[in-house]
């Protein structure tokens, strides 16, 4: 009994551990090295790593992990070359977690049988929705438990971390669609304004707005967007604001 709540109390913090990490870090590469650290340390792992994929294929294009001693030497010099273990690609194709037992019956091909010897492996799919990132494996100990309990962490983790991915890459993608659009916006001879339709406040501001108004960006952006309209215009500015929270398209009239 004593060893089950202590097991549960690792499992509990690694988990809390594992969510702190996901909210505060926004470098994927980083997020995903320290996850890895999280774990070993939380669990007792002998070695966790997580491999991301090419896009349509199972080849190893991005690989992070650790390890007791210098076995994650080992096992990263397998990812360079494109190799998977038979349970990563099983976990990868499957979508569910897979546990290996005894891996002196089932794996002796596997290329961490001759560092490990026999031990325990786990390893899950990591995905959010359709998009598949890639596969997080742990390589346990020969007396490490492998119950439903072990096994729904880690599936819970892996989950995790498919959907901090997908938030990761969307952020990205919106600071990418975001410079494009200011370049395009720097290079118009037109003055435009880019507001939130939410807050309501002005988010950007280009040259040319900026010589006709006499401000800097940086002082146009601390203005409401009525400060910029007569009074009379301001019901107008209201009704463009309404319309554009419920994805309507403001008619030339307003």
């Amino acid at each position: 009994m004593q060893r089950k709540i202590h097991q549960l109390n690792q499992q509990l913090w690694a988990l809390r551990e594992i969510n702190k990490l996901i909210a505060k870090e926004r470098d994927p590469q980083v997020l995903l090295n320290r996850i890895c650290a999280a774990l070993l340390d939380a669990r007792g792992y002998q070695a966790c790593w997580i491999s991301l994929l090419e896009p349509g294929s199972n080849r190893p294009q991005f690989f992070t992990g650790t390890s007791q001693g210098s076995l994650w030497s080992s096992i990263a010099e397998h990812l360079r070359r494109g190799e998977l273990t038979q349970c990563a690609q099983e976990a990868l194709e499957t979508g569910k977690v897979v546990s290996i037992y005894e891996q002196a019956k089932n794996c002796e091909s596997c290329f961490l049988y001759q560092p490990l010897g026999n031990h325990r492996t786990l390893a899950a799919r990591i995905q959010y929705d359709e998009q598949i990132f890639g596969v997080l494996v742990a390589n346990l100990p020969p007396d490490t438990p492998l119950d439903e309990q072990e096994r729904s962490l880690f599936q819970e983790i892996s989950r995790d971390v498919g959907l901090a991915l997908y938030s990761l890459n969307q952020q990205h993608q919106l600071q990418v669609s975001e410079k494009r659009l200011r370049t395009i916006l720097e290079t118009m001879n037109e003055g435009i304004l880019v507001a939130d339709s939410q807050t309501k406040q002005l988010t950007m501001a280009n040259r040319a707005i900026c010589e006709m108004l006499g401000y800097s960006e940086e002082e146009l952006l601390q203005l409401p967007p009525q400060d910029l309209h007569p009074p009379k215009y301001h019901p107008k500015l209201q009704k463009i604001f309404e319309k554009l929270l419920k994805r309507e398209r403001p008619s030339d009239s307003d």
